[in-house]
């Protein structure tokens, strides 16, 4: 997950266009007892999807990801809490 503060929100989202274009997940799919491909992300915790075929599920996951790794524009700064972006 990235924090960023508001005024580096639009170059952490270029930042992460050109991530989504480069970045490779291992992604596990499985097939489950109801007949559906199951899919996980191991690396990130709780990203799972599923579909009806194995295409379908690895669509399903991509958008998964995506949507996990996508910044929290809601984060505000304040005297309790101060908000750092890491890149790794």
């Amino acid at each position: 997950m990235i924090f960023c503060n508001q005024k580096f929100a639009g170059k952490i989202l270029n930042i992460r266009k050109h991530w989504e274009k480069r970045m490779k997940i291992k992604v596990i799919i499985e097939k489950g007892e109801d007949g559906y491909f199951v899919a996980r992300c191991p690396s990130l915790k709780s990203c799972w999807s599923q579909g009806r075929t194995e295409e379908e599920a690895l669509e399903n996951i991509k958008e998964a990801i995506q949507l996990y790794l996508e910044p929290d524009e809601d984060l505000v700064e304040n005297s309790n809490q101060k908000i750092f972006e890491l890149a790794v």
